[in-house]
């Protein structure tokens, strides 16, 4: 598949087609909430255009995927006398991945005579900034990287990535989401560009939600809502006391999806300076306290020793009605009709945000070279919509993401991906510098708060001297 094109899952129904009373069309923004708006006279679905001039150009960026893909492009740049090689170094954590980052490199080649572009892959994050540093060490450092966040911050902390300010003005830069270019900056340096981002969700099993008579998730949905909807979607079939199919699952390994919890009560993870240990205040301490009790109290998740192994396979499996992620997840094949629904409100709308980019290493001997490939790739219309095609998030830049990211073709709302990029309510996690070993040492002590064996605010208390050590 490329651009935009989708499987649907067996079974699929036309969107606008009533499946049950539960479920309509506009039950993602009640009347009390302001859509934004993107242009006058459109007709608009949640605020993203809908209208056939959206579907039209929705066709031309399907077209533009075509030559994405090997089609040829004409020159946007004379070729300079002999060729300069770069190296580029990228995680693809499949297939499909790697093709879209390969061909994202072959679309600048094509434009740019005079560069050759050798692309090397790796499908962990972990393994590939340990090539990164081997190869710095080795005094043979790629030229270009496309990476996680999570990468983005350990390099820069350790100087390897080429500050990006003087190659960049701030004209260039507004056409990316600015929650995006906050992430791009280290110690208020721009240190990489965006190319591609995601906010965490909620996929449903409608099929499900359709079998109990459930209302699939709308923006006006609190945690009590939340609670009583994961509560009637819990089946215990053979009355044993066990859920055969649970209501919620989440994945507990990763601090990135307790956050929307901890920050949509009002709580955080440290404080503005970075320097204090927040989960044992009273809000962020509560919604973890909620996580743990949907498990050991409630019974609508199933036990804390779940959490940290593969839960996504509950819902994969339907065994599980509700599963938080992100727009990555989007294009898995489904035998069931699935559709994705925003987190409850608390006291605030916040979420997770991810975002991937393109740096270039500071030891580079190429760094103008460099630094265009970068901005070029990740700018755009050919460079991001190659991007685009992995499947593995959303287009930075604002124009692309909203003429062509939510498909008038699939059933899928996906604009509830990226309605918090919109309001301003998308965050990255802290990444600091010893962030490994204290997410390790949090997602490790937490799992007795998961298994009920702890509560999240004496643990806190417990951690607190811990996690400040590391912060200092």
């Amino acid at each position: 598949m490329t651009g935009l094109s989708r499987t649907r899952p067996v079974g699929w129904r036309p969107r606008h087609q009533s499946i049950s009373g539960a479920r309509q069309r506009h039950r993602l923004v009640p009347s009390s909430t302001r859509v934004v708006q993107y242009g006058r006279g459109r007709r608009r679905r949640h605020g993203l255009d809908t209208s056939s001039s959206g579907v039209v150009a929705v066709l031309g960026f399907l077209l533009a995927m075509a030559v994405v893909w090997g089609e040829p492009v004409s020159a946007a740049s004379a070729g300079t006398t002999g060729t300069v090689t770069l190296n580029a170094l990228v995680v693809a954590t499949n297939d499909r991945q790697a093709k879209a980052y390969q061909a994202a490199f072959a679309q600048y080649e094509k434009a740019h005579p005079g560069i050759k572009i050798n692309v090397t892959t790796a499908s962990n994050p972990f393994t590939w900034q340990d090539k990164v540093l081997a190869l710095t060490a080795a005094g043979t450092p790629p030229d270009v990287m496309w990476l996680w966040g999570i990468n983005f911050r350990n390099l820069a902390g350790q100087g390897l990535l080429l500050p990006l300010d003087q190659y960049v003005d701030s004209q260039f830069l507004q056409a990316y989401y600015p929650n995006a270019i906050q992430a791009s900056r280290y110690e208020g340096k721009l240190y990489a560009l965006p190319g591609l981002m995601g906010c965490l969700a909620i996929l449903e099993n409608l099929d499900q939600f359709d079998e109990r008579g459930v209302a699939p998730l709308a923006r006006d949905d609190n945690w009590d809502t939340f609670l009583d909807k994961a509560k009637k979607l819990t089946v215990d079939a053979n009355g044993d006391g066990t859920p055969d199919r649970y209501g919620f699952i989440w994945y507990a390994l990763t601090v990135r999806d307790w956050m929307p919890w901890v920050w949509r009560n009002g709580g955080d993870l440290f404080d503005a300076g970075r320097r204090r240990f927040l989960l044992g205040e009273q809000p962020a301490a509560e919604a973890l306290q909620f996580l743990a009790d949907l498990s050991n109290r409630y019974k609508v998740t199933p036990p804390g020793s779940v959490l940290t192994g593969m839960p996504w396979t509950y819902f994969e499996n339907e065994q599980a009605a509700m599963y938080p992620t992100g727009p990555w997840d989007l294009l898995v094949p489904r035998k069931f009709q699935f559709d994705v629904g925003p987190y409850p409100i608390r006291k605030n709308q916040a979420v997770a945000l991810d975002v991937f980019y393109m740096a270039v290493h500071a030891q580079t001997r190429h760094p103008d070279q460099a630094v265009d490939v970068a901005r070029w790739v990740t700018h755009t219309f050919e460079g991001e919509g190659a991007l685009f095609s992995s499947g593995f998030g959303i287009p930075t830049v604002r124009e692309y993401a909203l003429k062509y990211f939510v498909n008038p073709k699939t059933p899928w709302h996906e604009e509830v991906f990226l309605m918090p990029l919109e309001a301003g309510d998308a965050r990255m996690l802290p990444y600091v510098d010893r962030w490994n070993e204290i997410e390790i040492l949090l997602r490790d002590a937490y799992t007795a708060v998961w298994q009920g064996k702890d509560t999240a605010q004496h643990l806190a208390e417990v951690l607190r001297p811990k996690v400040e050590a590391l912060l200092r």
